[in-house]
Formats: structure tokens, C-alpha cells, sequence
């Protein structure tokens, strides 16, 4: 092997780690189901949040009208998850069933799915975790 070739070897690497992470990422879009809050064995991946020990791993999602957003707890800890903001729930907030109210529990290793039907933008927080909210937009 070629001095030249051997320096590119790391370059090479690189490049084809990105394009590997690249992929992976772009793999991540979906439909979604009919389901409520409850466990799931479905396969739609796409629009998933994953919940840590204390937060949302990302704190804002843009959906289809229709689409299951999945709430995937492998943080280790339960979680409240209701439309309000800031630990405090909307009582009379229009949103789908499952977040209405109280909203629903979830612990490890749950998913839980919640249809978006109708457009608009959504805040939801934990009541258990501070500072610990999500704005969904459904367009």
C-alpha cells in the first residue's frame, strides 16, 4: 500500500461514517396509526419523542394532520405527560384524548401512541419535571 493511500484511509473512514449517519437519519420519517394512549407494537418510527430521566429529547415536533406521534420513555423514570405548559396541564385545552385532563402516565420501557387529527400547535409538559415541555405542530 502506497504512502498516499494509507494517509486517505482515515478520510475514507470518515467519509463513510457520515454517509452511514446520514442515512440512518433520513430513515426516520412515518404515517401513523389509529391508536390512543397505550402500549404499541406498531412500526411507525418516524415521529417518535423519547423521554430522558427529566426532559424531552427534542423539544419540538412538526406532524401531519393524522399522524401518531409516539412517546418513547427509556429514560428510567415515570413521567405525567398533559397539553399545558410549565409542570401545569390546560383543563379545557382541545387536544386529543389522551392528553386532555391529567393526561397520561408512562414509565420504562413504554410507548405510548397520540393521534394528532386536527392542525394546530400543541404545548405539552411533565407535571413530575420542571422546564420539561414540548411544543407539536400539526400542519
Amino acid at each position: 500500500m502506497s504512502r498516499l493511500s494509507r494517509a486517505a484511509l482515515p478520510f475514507r473512514a470518515l467519509t463513510a461514517l457520515t454517509a452511514l449517519a446520514l442515512a440512518l437519519a433520513a430513515s426516520g420519517c412515518g404515517g401513523g396509526d389509529t391508536g390512543s394512549a397505550g402500549p404499541t407494537g406498531t412500526s411507525d418510527s418516524g415521529n417518535t419523542i423519547f423521554l430522558t430521566g427529566d426532559n424531552f429529547v427534542q423539544h419540538s415536533i412538526h406532524i401531519a394532520p393524522g399522524a401518531t406521534l409516539r412517546f418513547d420513555d427509556t429514560g428510567g423514570v415515570a413521567h405525567q405527560i398533559c397539553v399545558g405548559e410549565d409542570m401545569r396541564c390546560e383543563p379545557n385545552a382541545r387536544a386529543p384524548q389522551a392528553l386532555q385532563g391529567a393526561g397520561f402516565g408512562i414509565k420504562p420501557p413504554e410507548i405510548k401512541p397520540v393521534v394528532f387529527t386536527n392542525p394546530g400547535v400543541y404545548h405539552l409538559t411533565c407535571t413530575i419535571h420542571p422546564n420539561m415541555n414540548l411544543v407539536v405542530t400539526v400542519s
